[in-house]
């Protein structure tokens, strides 16, 4: 049993992998549909994918590009911004403050993917983000 337990497990995180890859290409394409020539927002994108978004839609050619998260930078993001001499602006603060997510300013493409969910207040959240 326990060898079918760890080949079960193996297989599971290949399709995990396989799987996460295949919402980044659509995410891309998304990204590269929606951000060219405009100003992009990514709502809670430091968590797990570093800035990922953001950093795709100013590759893209976004004009302006802000990262709005409540957790201090990550290394590898912080890395990647060096690396590629990024001018995307990260911005730490809570999502539910309704004047912090104003002082954003507004955007034309707001991005905000896995953090909803999250949120003690989703509905109030949704009604930040539509200011």
């Amino acid at each position: 049993m326990r060898t079918i337990l760890k080949l079960w497990l193996r297989r599971a995180r290949r399709a995990g992998e396989t799987d996460d890859a295949r919402l980044w290409e659509k995410r891309r394409d998304w990204i590269r549909r929606l951000a060219a020539g405009k100003s992009f927002l990514d709502l809670g994108g430091m968590w797990g994918v570093h800035g990922r978004a953001a950093f795709l839609a100013e590759e893209v050619g976004a004009e302006r590009v802000v990262l709005f998260d409540g957790m201090d930078p990550t290394a590898e993001f912080s890395a990647e911004h060096g690396r590629r001499e990024s001018a995307v602006r990260y911005v730490q603060g809570d999502l539910h403050d309704e004047v912090g997510v104003a002082d954003l300013g507004v955007f034309d493409v707001v991005w905000c993917t896995g953090v909803i969910y999250h949120s003690p207040n989703p509905y109030q959240l949704i009604e930040h983000l539509r200011r």
